[in-house]
């Protein structure tokens, strides 16, 4: 696992290792989203055979971001989506807040199955993280590891726009029936 952090900087957060070799350091949220650069930073690391080596599994690659990037990020997107092993690497995407921009996280699993992911709190962020780790580990017990299983194969379900908004439906039709909304 590494983690490529990208606020006002573009940083290596935690060099690719075994998640049992990982020492956890909080991360924080803020600044500005350059996405191109912080593509371009994990397009090198995959595309590095030193790093990430041939026999390796299908790396999965998980972007969770407001999807408002500040930088020119739609030549690196496409380079890491088009070109190279990044290409054929999972990838999953998970909108922060209300206000993401759901198109370019789009942008980023399109040619995959997933879907994009939604997070407006910490447990619909734990939730896809579980999600996430229990689609690696499928993969790894595996006897064709680098097929990435459906959703549905998984007992977690993550929020997902979709659900959000079927959510949303519900409520509002709920609350012009019951108790006057207060509830």
């Amino acid at each position: 696992m590494a983690i490529i952090t990208f606020g006002s900087q573009v940083a290596l957060h935690q060099p690719l290792a075994s998640a049992s070799d990982i020492h956890w350091q909080d991360l924080s949220a803020g600044g500005m989203t350059p996405l191109g650069t912080a593509l371009q930073m994990a397009k090198a690391m995959i595309e590095d055979k030193d790093v990430v080596p041939s026999r390796a599994y299908r790396p999965t690659v998980v972007l969770v971001s407001d999807g408002g990037p500040n930088d020119a990020w739609e030549k690196p997107l496409n380079a890491f989506i088009s070109d190279g092993r990044s290409a054929k690497c999972d990838r999953l995407a998970m909108a922060i807040g209300a206000d993401a921009d759901e198109a370019v996280l789009g942008k980023f699993i399109e040619g995959t199955s997933n879907r994009l992911f939604y997070a407006e709190n910490a447990k619909q962020l734990r939730d896809f993280f579980k999600f996430v780790t229990m689609s690696v580990t499928i993969r790894t017990k595996s006897q064709t590891p680098n097929n990435v299983p459906e959703a549905s194969v998984i007992d977690i379900q993550p929020v997902t726009i979709e659900a959000r908004q079927d959510k949303q439906n519900s409520v509002t039709q709920s609350s012009s029936t019951e108790d006057g909304g207060y509830w």
